[in-house]
């Protein structure tokens, strides 16, 4: 089988379910083809999509038909988006009062470092009209005191805002860096 093969913790990898035809010595990466489960060995430029683990394991923060991650830290609001685009969601889309309640109690527990702590949401201003990135129009208005104000086009979330009310939307300029909270809908993967 060419070799002792690791995973990168340094543990000896004990599974012998390989694809003959595609063990190479030559190689020194592998992954796991998702028709049969079974290990091919690539090479260390090979392009592939990847699975992280997680010390602690991942929150399990799920509501109705969706899972959310809410970060700690984050980028701009494009960055934010991306970045969630490419764990198989988007920036959250709060369409119903029940999912902003949902989402305000969560983020109400979470430790931040500042009073006004800010997530990047899936809200954007198109042609004058405030939209969620699931193309949903805006139907609950959780704007806080003089938002949205001016003429930025994102939105983001306080756990606080600056007169104390919890939970409310304000827009910010896309270059501006905030944390981000994702909506993946359950059963979607990506491989």
């Amino acid at each position: 089988m060419g070799g002792v093969w690791n995973w990168e913790s340094g543990e000896q990898l004990n599974i012998s379910k390989w694809r003959d035809s595609q063990l190479d010595d030559r190689d020194d990466r592998a992954e796991i083809s998702k028709n049969r489960g079974l290990f091919n060995s690539i090479s260390w430029g090979d392009k592939n999509t990847f699975i992280c683990e997680i010390p602690g394991g991942c929150s399990n923060i799920t509501f109705k038909n969706s899972w959310y991650i809410i970060s700690v830290n984050g980028l701009s609001w494009l960055f934010n988006r991306e970045t969630c685009q490419n764990q198989g969601g988007d920036l959250v889309s709060i369409e119903t009062e029940e999912e902003w309640k949902f989402i305000k109690d969560e983020i109400q527990r979470r430790n931040t470092t500042s009073y006004t702590s800010t997530w990047s949401i899936g809200l954007t201003k198109k042609a004058g009209n405030w939209t969620w990135v699931s193309e949903r129009p805006l139907t609950i208005c959780k704007w806080g005191k003089g938002e949205p104000s001016g003429e930025h086009g994102k939105a983001i979330m306080y756990k606080r805002s600056s007169n104390g009310k919890p939970g409310v939307f304000g827009n910010t300029a896309w270059g501006n860096w905030h944390a981000y909270i994702c909506e993946i809908t359950k059963g979607k993967f990506f491989f």
